[in-house]
């Protein structure tokens, strides 16, 4: 227990010092927690799934994923107040994430690489995503949870986790296939916890289904709603090229949304290949690779780059990768490494204090 001492530190650090930058801006604690896409997961909360009178090409609550307002239900139980149960779900999420990305790196790594794994985790410009009313904790907590108490051959504990990280967002499901790919790898054949992660998965997605099913008629609601924001499947270069041609189409002035989503994916994306790099040398196991291959990738199949410098928060295990080279890089490049995020987040926090979308 000692050892949690540090993840709940940074955690509190982090999220009084992400508050005073919100109220020093002008900003509402109460109503930044709920910006944007928590309007749509309330919208889930209290009226369930509600099918677009015009088809799928309209805007609705049936692109997003019940698990976190499952969550929220059942700490209603206790809290009966709709809205405070939204914002002690959102932050108690958000300490879940931080201490189970330590347990997770702690469990490949150890206590060293697991402290720095958690100031990098802390540092990334999107992290303030997890305080709110948004599927992002709940995926890295129940990601993270999963590998943590894979490490320790707790089977029956991971794949529940694994169940709880597929209702929050559609790559979730895939964590369950990257764990029992890693497993197979290492153990040299299929077992029956490697069948059980995949089930996991597979029994998450199985009751997002059936919920809309009943409420909706459309099992595959979830698949089509996306349109109407512009995302359907297509290969990742589509998203990359729609990013280069904002880019280059702003110039010589900049597109800044679409500058701090590339750069994300490209930085996440090389820190990706960091761990595949160390999986080889036998630097820690083959899980953080896998596990970040399919977190960093499957969001890149959606046809546009918006928001992927949030979806690219759900890839935690860079934080164990940027933990491992951080001794080695120069100086400058480190001081750069800090002063960065975090003079971006304070640009990113001030829109969202101000109602501007930030992705």
């Amino acid at each position: 227990m000692a050892g949690l001492r540090f993840p709940l530190l940074v955690f509190a650090v982090w999220r009084a010092l992400h508050a005073i930058v919100v109220l020093a801006f002008g900003g509402s604690l109460r109503a930044t927690t709920v910006l944007w896409d928590g309007g749509w997961y309330l919208s889930v909360l209290h009226l369930g799934y509600v099918a677009p009178a015009g088809g799928y090409d309209h805007e609705s609550n049936v692109a997003f994923f019940p698990g976190l307002t499952w969550v929220t239900q059942a700490v209603q139980l206790v809290v009966r107040q709709e809205a405070a149960a939204a914002i002690l779900v959102a932050n108690g999420l958000a300490l879940t994430a931080f201490v189970t990305v330590w347990g997770a790196v702690r469990a490949w790594r150890g206590e060293d690489l697991a402290r720095r794994a958690t100031l990098a985790f802390a540092l990334f410009p999107t992290s303030y995503y997890l305080w709110m009313y948004y599927t992002e904790a709940l995926l890295v907590t129940a990601t993270a949870a999963a590998v943590w108490a894979a490490r320790r051959e707790r089977s029956t504990l991971a794949t529940g986790f694994l169940v709880i990280a597929s209702t929050a967002r559609v790559v979730g499901i895939t964590v369950g296939p990257a764990l029992a790919l890693a497993r197979i790898v290492r153990l040299r054949r299929v077992d029956s916890v490697s069948v059980l992660y995949v089930l996991g998965s597979l029994a998450g997605l199985g009751a997002v289904m059936t919920r809309q099913a009943v409420e909706i008629g459309d099992p595959f609601g979830w698949l089509q709603a996306g349109r109407a924001w512009g995302r359907e499947f297509a290969g990742p270069w589509v998203a990359l090229r729609h990013a280069a041609g904002m880019i280059v189409h702003a110039l010589p002035g900049i597109a800044p949304g679409a500058t701090i989503d590339l750069v994300a994916v490209v930085v996440v994306g090389c820190l990706v290949g960091v761990l595949w790099r160390g999986a080889r040398r036998g630097d820690w196991p083959l899980e953080p690779a896998t596990v970040a291959t399919v977190l960093w990738a499957v969001p890149l199949f959606s046809n546009l780059m918006a928001s992927q410098a949030r979806y690219m928060l759900a890839c935690w295990p860079f934080s164990l990768a940027m933990a491992h080279i951080w001794s080695g890089l120069p100086r400058a490049v480190r001081v750069a490494a800090l002063m960065l995020p975090a003079a971006l987040t304070i640009v990113l926090l001030r829109h969202v204090s101000l109602g501007l979308f930030t992705g």
